[in-house]
């Protein structure tokens, strides 16, 4: 990445990261705390709470540190290219990530927690169908508004920049990925968040904009919540035809391929 010219605010570093991410944690364990102890208040409501924190607190620190918040966590402009790729990329990931979720409660089941792993899938079909009831509006507005764009300022924002910027790409998608995974508390559904973190810190990298991966977070959101309207827990049933998934893995790598030639032609041209 071109580092910026001289009188500019500094780009964010591994410290700057590791702070955002701790003031961020304690955020999460404030919200916690809170709905221990708060009564009464409506689960979204908190969901909201929390989101709010993962935008507002990497933004806040920014700004307290004399950078640039916007330009600190990556929102540069998204070409329409770039957008129709991450479309198209995402769309091939759904039936991917479908049929993982059958090997996943398959490799639960032969580990000898298969219950544990049906209560938990049953439970989030619960939390969803509930949220849903409450209306349409208030759903999409959580799981495919608020959700996708202040989980990503946080977790691939300024903490993915500052770290890639000291220990460089490879290790701030791990990080990042981690911390994406385990404040999602889901054990069943652990392998799909390391896999999602790391296609949507992959999408920031190669387009250059934390845009590509609101839009696909975005998108993998509105899927489930269409998918658990129409269908519910027959959902997690349901098994497609073998040509379908081998179509969605050409779709998705097509994809991903033209968006990292991007990437390359980009930086080529930036070396001129």
């Amino acid at each position: 990445m071109i580092e910026p010219s001289r009188g500019a605010p500094a780009r964010p570093d591994h410290v700057d990261a590791a702070r955002a991410m701790f003031l961020a944690l304690l955020g999460v364990g404030a919200v916690w705390l809170l709905t221990a102890v708060v009564k009464g208040v409506p689960p979204e409501g908190f969901s909201l709470l929390l989101e709010a924190g993962f935008f507002a607190i990497p933004l806040l620190y920014a700004r307290a540190v004399k950078l640039r918040p916007f330009e600190a966590s990556g929102f540069a402009r998204l070409g329409v290219r770039q957008a129709a790729l991450v479309l198209l990329a995402s769309f091939g990931t759904m039936w991917l990530l479908h049929g993982l979720s059958v090997i996943e409660v398959r490799l639960f089941e032969w580990a000898g927690m298969g219950e544990e792993a049906r209560r938990e899938i049953a439970q989030l079909d619960v939390q969803l169908r509930e949220l849903q009831e409450k209306g349409a509006a208030l759903a999409v507005l959580l799981l495919v508004g608020a959700a996708p764009l202040c989980e990503e300022v946080l977790f691939r924002g300024l903490v993915f920049r500052g770290f890639a910027r000291r220990f460089g790409f490879g290790a701030s998608l791990v990080l990042t990925t981690f911390f994406f995974t385990v404040l999602h508390q889901t054990r069943v559904q652990a392998p799909m968040m390391v896999l999602l973190g790391l296609y949507f810190g992959t999408l920031v990298w190669l387009t250059g904009s934390l845009w590509a991966g609101v839009i696909a977070h975005a998108a993998n959101n509105f899927a489930v919540l269409v998918v658990t309207q129409k269908y519910g827990s027959a959902a997690a049933a349901f098994r497609a035809p073998w040509w379908m998934y081998v179509l969605s893995a050409v779709v998705f790598a097509g994809a991903m391929v033209l968006l990292a030639i991007d990437r390359r032609e980009r930086d080529r041209f930036q070396t001129l």
